[in-house]
């Protein structure tokens, strides 16, 4: 049975991936011990309760630009002394498949291993198909550890996969991914078995999730939480706000979240004339997050691409309706017109019209928000996907 696993992540602790951080607690909470690897360091300060505490015993690997080639020389002959055939075999590996570098991350990995290996830890499990899940591969290998990897959607299976996608997936003990739509693609393009992969959900605690302060009013308010992102089409629901304000609705439209393209979004604020509507937060810790959350009426994602979002699922658990763009994931946690509705990504007048039958009718917009509450409750509890998470580290 696994008693302890060693985290590879890429950036740790990081605004974007609190579910990684609820993930850690609740795995440490049912019993297991977590030691947890970083490549970098967070460029600021994340507004999450357990990010601190967390950060504060996080291992950071160096970086490789530091690591000299005689240290390197050390390491990989300490390994070598260790367990001879699999070092040579783990060698040849990756001598066989250098497209890429693999030679290169695997002089890396041979430091890092060493640095892992003080800690003991019976199992490896990385986030995303990136750096972190190279790494986790070959550390994996030269230390005979079993590892899995969690798989999320844009940036590392659709946008930028690896091109060893395939081989991560043959050797780890376990794919893990968060939804349905992830897996039938990675089979159909990274010909990974399906027996291989597993549908695990980043769930969240229904129960922080009230819609205390929430009124039905004539005047609408919209949430929506994002990074600032070209992937996440943020300008497309300030552009269906505009419609709405043609169209003499009355609302406000509150963004939680930043990024690169905070300037650029202000600017188009600025020039439709929507500064009275549109109010920017900034990235907010949780507890004010789940704040607004009680206060909306409806909730929109509007994004070009999408795991499971957690966004909206925390949306979910707070009973609202959600908008959301009909890309990837998104399906598997909205249904068109039962608790919310799908619309096609890039389309701000969809939106638009969707957003005013939510105005129209707020009858409907209570027992879509109903709806979504139980199935968060039912489907996508932290806990209990945790423990399908705990399962495949033993069973798979």
């Amino acid at each position: 049975m696994v008693k302890k696993v060693a985290y590879i992540l890429d950036i740790f602790p990081t605004v974007s991936e609190t579910f990684i951080i609820n993930e850690i607690v609740t795995v440490e909470k049912l019993g297991l011990e977590t030691v947890i690897f970083s490549r970098k360091k967070p460029a600021g300060e994340i507004p999450h309760e357990e990010a601190d505490r967390l950060a504060r015993r996080t291992v950071y690997f160096p970086d490789p630009k530091n690591i000299t080639f005689i240290q390197s020389c050390r390491d990989h002959l300490r390994l070598l002394r260790k367990a001879p055939s699999r070092y040579i075999k783990m060698f040849l590996f990756a001598a066989r498949n250098n497209k890429g570098g693999l030679l290169w991350f695997f002089r890396i990995a041979g430091s890092y291993a060493l640095l892992i290996e003080k800690h003991k830890p019976d199992h490896i499990h990385a986030h995303f198909v990136s750096l972190a899940g190279e790494y986790a591969m070959l550390v994996s290998m030269l230390l005979d550890i079993p590892y899995t990897f969690t798989a999320h959607g844009w940036h590392d299976i659709f946008e930028y996969p690896p091109h060893n996608f395939h081989q991560r997936g043959i050797r780890a003990k376990k794919v893990i991914t968060v939804s349905q739509y992830n897996k039938d693609y990675m089979v159909q393009k990274f010909d990974i078995p399906a027996e291989k992969i597993s549908v695990i959900h980043c769930g969240i605690r229904p129960e922080l999730f009230t819609a205390d302060g929430r009124t039905a009013g004539p005047e609408l308010r919209i949430l929506s939480i994002a990074r600032l992102h070209p992937i996440k089409g943020v300008e497309y629901l300030v552009r269906a706000c505009k419609l709405l304000k043609e169209w003499e609705n009355r609302f406000t439209c509150h963004i939680i979240g930043d990024g690169e393209l905070r300037v650029k979004i202000a600017e188009l604020i600025d020039k439709l004339d929507m500064k009275q509507e549109i109010v920017f937060h900034g990235a907010q810790p949780a507890g004010e997050v789940r704040r607004q959350l009680a206060l909306a009426n409806v909730y929109v994602n509007s994004s070009l691409c999408e795991g499971l979002s957690v966004s909206i699922m925390e949306a979910m658990a707070a009973r609202l309706p959600v908008i959301a763009t009909r890309v990837t994931g998104v399906a598997e946690l909205i249904e068109d017109n039962v608790n919310g509705y799908l619309v096609e990504p890039k389309d701000e007048t969809e939106l638009a019209a969707a957003l005013q039958k939510m105005i129209l009718d707020t009858d409907k917009r209570k027992k879509m928000g109903e709806i979504s509450r139980r199935r968060i409750e039912t489907d996508f509890a932290l806990e209990a996907e945790v423990k399908k998470l705990i399962h495949e580290w033993n069973h798979a």
